[in-house]
């Protein structure tokens, strides 16, 4: 099988519009929460689309707060609030000391989500990809009928009946009663008010960075429904290609053994569609089990999956462009890969993750003589 570069080129350009390309939103600039209060009085998500609940969060260092003692007297706990940007890790967060507080521990986010209307009869979605590496969220309306709800049985200030609406794994203030999760997770939200409130608990004690690190997506049902079926429409189709394309230069290799080229480019192909199937949290959303040895195995072959595509990558280049890539660089490329293979294997997730950016300087490096 012949490779030449124009070929090579056109899929990486192939890969990246597919990967790129989404659906289209109004082109309204989307409001940022300040001082912990998010004011969507002049957004329309029928016309304007979803939003990201970016900006300044409400933040409760080494507290977590429980929902019906918020729920009680909410203006309390809003005059005694600190600061925290989200999306973000918590590990640059200052505690009363001016110290940094790292990536291990827990706290309380809240958001005043003020403004809100009907559309057109939906329901609202709020969806979150990943915090680290657990959490509970609360929606609690502040302005609903608590009379009528408690008639139909869905008191949202119930001193014994608030409940998360979304969970990933187990939050804890105690590390040993803590269970790490990481899936996907998005809820309907049925009655909502003008003014409501989302409380999120949080803990991390098993990743290098905590907190709500991935935006948090809010709007109409049919409208976030939409964007997840087209995103997974666009990674499946991807995924597929990929599958097919090492499959076809397997069965390339195996009649022509000595065309190592398209082993390894199959190889490449396979490991990059299995990090896309954990990247997008397919597999994971399989797994109902949560446990530590479960969460630990997951971001293994997560991160596997990257530190192996890297020199497969190299090593099918010099293959094929043998004039314009050194052996010594593909055998670099190895070495760095092998040494971040073993510390996987040997430490939690905790530990190298907080080596990863290592990898990737070495890979410009390694990808600058390409």
């Amino acid at each position: 099988m012949l490779f030449s570069r124009y070929h090579l080129i056109s899929l990486l350009f192939l890969t990246f519009i597919l990967t790129a390309c989404s659906q289209k939103l109004s082109g309204k600039i989307p409001p940022n929460a300040k001082d912990g209060i998010l004011d969507l009085s002049n957004w329309d998500f029928d016309q304007d689309g979803p939003l990201k609940l970016n900006g300044e969060w409400g933040f409760f260092w080494k507290k977590l707060i429980a929902p019906q003692e918020f729920a009680a007297n909410p203006d309390k706990y809003m005059a005694q609030k600190d600061h925290i940007q989200v999306p973000n890790s918590w590990n640059s967060y200052r505690d009363s000391e001016s110290k940094d507080v790292g990536g291990e521990g827990y706290a309380t986010y809240i958001l005043e989500v003020a403004g809100l209307k009907l559309h057109n009869n939906e329901d609202l979605i709020i969806q979150l990809k990943e915090s680290l590496t657990a959490y509970s969220l609360y929606f609690i309306p502040a302005d609903l009928d608590v009379e009528e709800k408690i008639s139909e049985g869905l008191s949202w200030k119930s001193t014994r009946n608030i409940q998360p609406i979304m969970v990933n794994g187990v939050v804890s203030s105690e590390r040993s009663k803590a269970v790490p999760q990481n899936i996907k997770v998005f809820k309907r939200i049925a009655f909502w008010g003008d003014t409501n409130y989302i409380l999120i608990q949080a803990s991390n004690y098993h990743h290098n960075k905590g907190g709500l690190v991935k935006p948090i997506l809010f709007g109409t049902e049919s409208t976030i429904l939409k964007i997840r079926e087209n995103k997974t429409a666009r990674s499946f189709f991807i995924i597929g290609i990929l599958l097919i394309m090492a499959f076809y230069h397997f069965g390339l290799f195996v009649q022509r053994k000595q065309d190592i080229a398209s082993l390894l480019f199959a190889l490449f192909c396979f490991v990059i569609s299995l990090r896309m199937s954990f990247m997008d949290r397919f597999v994971h959303n399989y797994i109902s089990v949560q446990d530590e040895f479960t969460f630990e195995l997951l971001y293994k072959i997560e991160y596997l999956t990257f530190y192996f595509a890297t020199p497969l990558f190299f090593s099918f280049g010099r293959r094929v462009f043998k004039k314009d890539f050194s052996c010594l660089v593909e055998l670099f490329a190895w070495i760095v890969t092998i040494l971040f293979v073993i510390e996987v294997i040997i430490f939690p997730v905790k530990i190298y993750s907080a080596y990863n950016f290592i990898f990737q300087i070495s890979t410009l490096i390694v990808g600058s003589f390409f």
